[in-house]
């Protein structure tokens, strides 16, 4: 979300153009262009009454600190702001507190189209088998060091990094990682994500859900089917840009 003497706008960018579609899809408003300066396509919204729309679905629903504190800068300057000579005959009711996502909403969803990784770790050299494979799920942000901490919480479990939070702009980031069903994080991602599916990366994830599958199933163990397996775990890891930590 932006404004200048122009007046406001707002605006989502990607590299999935289907998404963007089916954003403007939902809504009923806006534009679609490809941004050449960013290789991205993009979805606008410039018109006074639409961007006060979407305000009013940001309104108390951001979680991300950086993109509420923006909100509440622009929210109090379209309130303030003159349009065709007068104050606009919308005005926001701003709601002065972010959002904590939880196990029942869509944001973990949607941050993980933006910021997810699955990973498909493979180590080699391990006693009585050649390959040992790990089902691993990362998300990072810069800043927002809370958030990796409450999703530690919220996922009972997981790896932060860096371990200490000297500097309140680095790039923060959680770690899930198992294989046994159970209580693991990573069984709570299945549920949330089966109840959640996810967009751009749906089928990643369908593909990474799979080989934990084929894992339980011991098929790692079988001198037949391991080379497939390795196989469809180094496609992965390439496909969701893993890289091994």
């Amino acid at each position: 979300m932006n404004f200048s003497n122009k007046g406001f706008s707002f605006a989502i960018y990607s590299i999935d153009k289907k998404t963007l579609l089916e954003i403007k899809r939902v809504l009923g408003f806006g534009n679609i262009y490809y941004d050449a300066l960013n290789i991205k396509w993009r979805y606008s919204v410039e018109s006074r009454y639409e961007v006060y729309l979407i305000l009013l679905m940001l309104n108390g629903n951001l979680v991300l600190t950086h993109r509420y504190f923006n909100f509440i800068s622009i929210a109090q300057e379209f309130n303030q702001r003159f349009f065709k000579g007068k104050i606009f005959y919308k005005q926001i009711n701003i709601v002065f507190h972010a959002a904590l996502p939880d196990l029942n909403d869509r944001w973990l969803a949607g941050f993980t189209d933006a910021e997810g990784h699955f990973g498909l770790p493979i180590e080699l050299g391990r006693v009585f088998i050649s390959h040992y494979i790990s089902i691993t799920f990362e998300i990072g942000q810069n800043g927002n060091r809370w958030l990796f901490s409450y999703l530690k919480d919220l996922f009972k479990g997981g790896i932060l990094f860096p371990k200490l939070d000297k500097n309140p702009d680095q790039h923060n980031r959680i770690i899930f990682k198992g294989t046994k069903l159970g209580s693991n994080p990573v069984t709570l991602l299945f549920s949330y994500f089966d109840s959640y599916p996810l967009i751009t990366k749906l089928y990643i994830y369908n593909e990474w859900r799979s080989v934990h599958n084929s894992l339980l199933n011991k098929e790692h163990l079988d001198i037949n089917k391991l080379p497939f397996l390795v196989q469809r775990c180094e496609s992965l890891n390439n496909k969701s840009n893993y890289v091994k930590k």
